[in-house]
């Protein structure tokens, strides 16, 4: 077989080419989708991992700032107390069970003397403590006025309760300790890392492993100050880095973010062996397909050449005879006999170029006439036959912004001025969408060096680009939300400090605007930011005012809210609720809410929802609204055309909702008012 290959070579320069051509560029190809799948990949990684320590440094700064405004809350409710008078207080007991309550992952909330004892646990009854302070530990807290965040806690009641954050002077002299629950980060964290490649820690700025997600068994409980860890968190609050794990050696990228003014990181490191065993598997994928393709078509061509050679020789050898009528016979159907064979080679090579992915190209640049494979119908929706052999067709289907760089590429193959080009472009398929094409050809010369054809194909990578832009869109939503929730806090905190006086009064009414604003984060988080259920968002505002024989009756069909107006809607009827209980329905026996809505299917479609108090013996208007009351007023103005309008009756408070709607149910069914009236004592977490 070598023999005629060489021959053959020697005598048609071309085919020769053709061979090695067929034999290298499946590999090359396939060399350069690994390639980019690989990058792919490796930025996947990265991306992830910054995600996830992004996602677990804001749940870590909510659960600590959650804890330093309780123990603010705290030093406001002990000020001016002795110790004795704190021991034998029932009310700062019942003051630290109302905190525990309305924050269920604190696993207890300690009140520690300058001795060094527990003086008050919302976990223990009675005045003597389980546990004695360790010296070291109380004078760390002595130390750190604002937050300090400490090892495990041991007492007889609950073994293992997790980390302590804790702070130092301000309450009467004394310290705050309140742990968190051993397996809360843990169990967050499970659902958040989802895959066993991940591992996640809060890390203190002295090494200390605070708590530790981690399914390669390491056990270190601190991190040594000469590592890499150490070295860029010296610098910069947030960074990614690559290292061997100490754990199992395995190779790891890490990615690192300091918890805003707290003394501690969280770190996600990501096992980028694992992470790669996907890249892997379909670069092996790859390989052999690509390794069967060119074995296929240089056997192919190896065969056309072998029967060309044979060819020539019966040419030779019936010329010789040509003088004899039998020879000239035999002549032409030698002729016959190898022109079949060539058309049967030609339909297998044909073959063997239909079965590869994508399209396959052979540009003849003397003629300009182009040969497209079969796969053209399933890239564009048209056949090879209505496509015909103009370079024409190709170019009026192409994108008018694409073109001038595409046949600039051309031009310079047809001149040899390069030798391969790989391009991406936008072509017309025949539904009317546009579809991203990744083109790759390479320049084939004579055996003069002149230019004379061009090999190549086209494969669709529509689908790669829509995942780049859906993630561009993911990204700058993220951003924009960011910053419409850091204006919220803002004007809420502004206009809550303009209204009230009293310190504790005020750190009570952000507490609670703040935990309607993080309850509706919560149901939109849980729909990927898209939409929050109306009869939900209900439920979290008035389950706290609900008894034995409820008064409140709340029924209509079911609604979605978009993320905007869930927002805002949480807060007004926080705002509702709150007033109620204080001057409404909720403070006297003999009151009643009657909550209903409706769907106005409109463009787009609206719930009209209706808040209406009974047996309030007045309902005045207010001289001066406080910000309490321009919230309700104005909170829905501006989310896609919403209002409010709120009377004040006889009888009790009236108020109609305006809201927009994420979507319209088909055939939805009515909420049953029972239902509302068996739901008791639920409890929400923030």
């Amino acid at each position: 077989m070598k023999q005629p290959i060489r021959s053959l070579i020697g005598r048609l320069p071309p085919l020769g080419f053709l061979f090695w051509g067929a034999l290298i560029l499946p590999l090359v190809v396939a060399a350069s989708f690994s390639a980019i799948l690989y990058n792919r990949s490796a930025a996947d990684i990265e991306l992830e991992a910054e995600r996830t320590a992004a996602i677990a440094r804001e749940h870590a700064l909510r659960i600590f700032d959650a804890q330093q405004d309780a123990m603010a809350a705290i030093d406001l409710r002990l000020g001016g107390m002795s110790w004795d008078e704190i021991r034998r207080s029932d009310s700062i007991r019942e003051f630290l069970a109302g905190l525990m309550q309305s924050s269920p992952r604190m696993a207890a909330i300690l009140l520690i003397d300058p001795g060094g004892r527990i003086a008050v646990s919302s976990n223990l009854s009675g005045n003597s403590p389980s546990l004695t302070m360790k010296e070291d530990y109380a004078q760390a807290l002595r130390a750190h006025a604002r937050l300090y965040l400490g090892p495990a806690l041991q007492d007889k009641t609950e073994a293992g309760i997790g980390f302590a954050a804790g702070r130092g002077p301000g309450a009467a002299n004394g310290a705050i300790i309140i742990p968190t629950k051993a397996r809360y980060f843990e169990d967050f964290w499970s659902t958040l890392a989802g895959v066993s490649t991940l591992m996640i820690s809060i890390i203190r700025d002295d090494g200390v492993i605070l708590a530790r997600l981690s399914n390669v068994g390491e056990r270190a409980t601190t991190i040594s100050e000469d590592s890499l860890f150490f070295e860029l968190s010296r610098t910069q609050s947030a960074g990614l880095y690559r290292t061997r794990s100490s754990a199992d050696g395995g190779d790891r990228l890490y990615a690192f973010a300091k918890l805003g003014s707290f003394p501690a990181y969280v770190r996600v490191s990501v096992d980028r062996d694992a992470a790669f065993a996907p890249w892997r598997a379909q670069t092996l994928a790859l390989v052999a397909i690509a390794a069967g393709a060119s074995l296929a078509l240089a056997t192919l061509v190896n065969m056309a050449q072998a029967r060309e050679t044979r060819l020539f020789a019966e040419i030779e050898r019936r010329r010789r005879a040509e003088t004899s009528l039998i020879a000239r016979d035999e002549h032409v159907a030698a002729l016959h006999k190898a022109e079949s064979r060539l058309l049967l080679s030609g339909q297998r090579f044909r073959v063997a170029i239909s079965a590869m992915a994508g399209i396959v190209y052979d540009w003849r640049i003397s003629t300009g006439a182009i040969y497209r494979s079969d796969g053209l119908l399933k890239l564009l929706g048209c056949s090879v036959e209505e496509a015909g052999t103009s370079i024409a067709w190709w170019l009026a289907r192409m994108h008018p912004d694409d073109r001038p760089r595409f046949e600039l590429q051309r031009a310079k193959l047809g001149d040899g001025a390069i030798e391969e080009q790989a391009e991406e472009y936008r072509l017309r398929h025949r539904d009317g969408s546009w579809i991203h094409v990744w083109d790759r050809g390479s320049l084939i010369r004579d055996h003069q060096g002149k230019p004379v054809r061009v090999i190549g194909s086209a494969i669709d990578i529509t689908e790669r680009k829509n995942a780049e832009e859906r993630q561009q869109i993911l990204i700058n939503e993220l951003n924009h939300r960011v910053k419409n929730t850091l204006t919220t806090v803002q004007s809420i905190t502004a206009q809550t400090a303009r209204n009230v006086e009293d310190p504790v009064d005020m750190a009570r009414r952000l507490q609670e605007r703040f935990l309607a604003l993080s309850k509706a984060h919560d149901q939109l988080i849980r729909t990927n930011w898209e939409s929050v259920d109306l009869n939900e968002l209900l439920e979290n505002e008035l389950t706290p005012y609900m008894e034995a024989d409820s008064k409140i009756t709340c029924a209509g069909p079911p609604a979605k809210l978009n993320a905007a107006t869930a927002v805002a809607a949480a807060l007004v009827l926080h705002e509702l609720a709150t007033n109620s209980g204080k001057y409404g329905a909720f403070s006297i026996d003999s009151g009643r809410l009657d909550v209903h809505w409706s769907i106005d299917a409109g463009d787009p479609p609206r719930a009209r929802l209706t808040w209406r108090e009974h047996g309030v013996p007045a309902a005045a208007t207010p001289g001066k609204p406080g910000f309490g009351t321009r919230l309700i007023q104005r909170g829905l103005l501006g989310v896609g055309g919403g209002s409010t309008a709120l009377e004040f009756l006889e009888g009790g408070v009236v108020c109609v909702l305006e809201m927009p709607l994420f979507a319209q149910p088909s055939d939805p069914p009515e909420i049953d008012p029972a239902a509302w009236n068996q739901r008791r004592s639920r409890r929400f977490d923030c």
